[in-house]
C-alpha cells in the first residue's frame, strides 16, 4: 500500500511537471509570435518598404525594377528588402545576376491586413532583359 501512494505521488508530481512543461512551452511560442510580429511591424513601418510591398503584390519582380520604381540606389534597395525578408515577409530567389522578389505565401493576420490596403502597382514588372 506504501508502495501504490508513492506511486501515485509519482504520477501527480509528473502530472504537474508536464503541465509546467506545456505551459511553459505555449509561453515561449507565445514569446516567439509577439518577437516576429515586433520585427514585422517594424519592416512595414516605413514607407519605402511599403512601396516595395505594393509592387510585390503583382507577383514576382526583379531588383532591377524596384531600383527604378522606387528611385533609389540599387544598395538601398536592397538594404530595404533585405530587412523585409528578415522579417519572414518576402522571399528571394537568384536568376543570373540579379534577384527576384515575392511575397511569402502564408502572412499573418496582421500582415495580410496591411497588404489589403495597399494599392497594386503594376509599373513594377519585371523586365525580360534582367534575366539574362
Amino acid at each position: 500500500m506504501l508502495v501504490e501512494r508513492i506511486y501515485s505521488c509519482n504520477k501527480v508530481t509528473v502530472g504537474i511537471i508536464y503541465k509546467n512543461i506545456l505551459i511553459f512551452e505555449i509561453r515561449e511560442v507565445i514569446l516567439m509570435d509577439l518577437q516576429l510580429l515586433e520585427k514585422q511591424l517594424k519592416a512595414v513601418a516605413d514607407v519605402n518598404r511599403l512601396t516595395l510591398l505594393s509592387c510585390l503584390k503583382s507577383g514576382e519582380v526583379c531588383v532591377c525594377d524596384l531600383v527604378d520604381a522606387l528611385g533609389l540606389s540599387q544598395p538601398a534597395v536592397s538594404q530595404q528588402l533585405k530587412k523585409l525578408e528578415e522579417a519572414g515577409i518576402i522571399t528571394a530567389r537568384k536568376v543570373g545576376t540579379w534577384k527576384h522578389y515575392r511575397l511569402v505565401e502564408e502572412q499573418s493576420p496582421v500582415l495580410q491586413t496591411v497588404l489589403q490596403q495597399l494599392e497594386q502597382k503594376t509599373t513594377c514588372q519585371c523586365d525580360i532583359n534582367c534575366e539574362i
